[in-house]
């Protein structure tokens, strides 16, 4: 009987530590939201995109699927973010650089890409096999991208790669 007792009293004990320590505990509040940040300095205002595809059955970029953000010009790095509505998940995506027009050029420091508490984090190490610049977009150094009009076309963007969409699929 005394056995039972201590048992008792020990079983009390604990589940009251229990109750406080959970009470203690902050609750995590779980959006869902895909975004990127995109750490660039840019001098001229201009608008910067974000077009994303979904699954499997989209053919390619389309106008109704992105996010647009327009920035003011600036000596100095900026972090511009992209959030995307709340459960998309892109399975690919491509930054815009612009759509003034101006060739000039942008630099980019880095690029956080983040859902929830997951964060793939992109620096001028890692950028040349997480995204590819298109013919628009001139760089020797995945830091400055000099901005090009070619003919009478300019979209200068940089586009996911396999490798990051894999990334975005396995960590996200």
């Amino acid at each position: 009987m005394k056995n039972i007792l201590i048992l008792l009293c020990f079983f009390q004990l604990f589940s009251c530590k229990k109750k406080g320590e959970n009470s203690n505990l902050k609750q995590t509040t779980i959006d869902n939201v895909f975004s990127v940040d995109l750490n660039i300095k840019i001098l001229e205002d201009d608008k910067l995109q974000l077009f994303f595809i979904q699954d499997n059955s989209e053919s390619g970029f389309s106008f109704q699927k992105k996010v647009n953000v327009n920035v003011q010009g600036k000596d100095e790095f900026q972090v511009v973010s992209f959030k995307l509505p709340s459960n998309v998940i892109p399975i690919r995506f491509r930054l815009d650089l612009g759509d003034n027009r101006k060739e000039s050029e942008v630099q980019i420091k880095s690029i956080l890409i983040r859902l929830n508490n997951n964060v793939i984090s992109v620096d001028n190490s890692t950028i040349q096999r997480l995204f590819n610049p298109n013919k628009y977009l001139i760089t020797s150094d995945y830091i400055s991208f000099e901005r090009k009009i070619i003919g009478n076309d300019y979209d200068p963007y940089l586009l996911s790669t396999p490798l990051l969409n894999k990334k975005i699929e396995i960590d996200f």
